[in-house]
């Protein structure tokens, strides 16, 4: 299973936590294990993302994103911030999804990811003084965020432009 392949991969030392043990995202996850290839050509996934999009689908990327569990009460470790996929996506057309699968249960104390309904409507800039700063740059009505909550297991889609971000891992193992 996925969780085993990512403890093989951490053992072998492909997955390395920052330093600091914030936040890491590693890039390319397909390689890293056969078991995460056969994630993402998983046919459920891939018929979700072409009945969205009515389309054949390619894939651009894949990635691991990972928040450390916290090793002592009262340890927090770093937020993502607000903002959108399609400016870290080398393309000019917006019909682009993310599918998330979750390999923890997610809930308020977890850090678990936030969306803004309706915010893929409008690319919002990611630029600040002339230079891209990873986050969205324009103010975020982050009173309408909805936080995606379940169980370990469940697969969210989102769509490339649509605004979304996650708070810390408040809570350990």
């Amino acid at each position: 299973n996925f969780l085993k392949a990512y403890d093989e991969c951490i053992k072998e030392g492909k997955i390395k936590w920052k330093e600091d043990m914030a936040y890491e995202s590693i890039n390319d996850a397909i390689y890293l294990h056969p078991i995460f290839e056969e994630y993402v050509k998983d046919k459920r996934l891939i018929k979700i993302a072409e009945t969205l999009l009515g389309t054949e689908i390619e894939l651009q990327h894949s990635k691991i994103n990972d928040k450390p569990r916290l090793k002592k009460e009262g340890e927090t470790k770093e937020a993502v911030e607000w903002h959108q996929d399609f400016p870290f996506f080398p393309h000019t057309n917006f019909d682009m999804l993310a599918l998330t699968i979750h390999f923890d249960d997610e809930d308020e104390e977890s850090g678990a990811l936030k969306m803004i309904p309706k915010s893929h409507k409008n690319p919002f800039s990611h630029i600040k003084d002339g230079e891209f700063i990873y986050k969205c740059s324009e103010n975020i009505p982050a009173e309408k965020a909805v936080t995606l909550t379940g169980k370990k297991g469940m697969v969210t889609v989102h769509h490339g432009l649509i605004l979304h971000a996650s708070a810390p891992r408040n809570k350990g193992e």
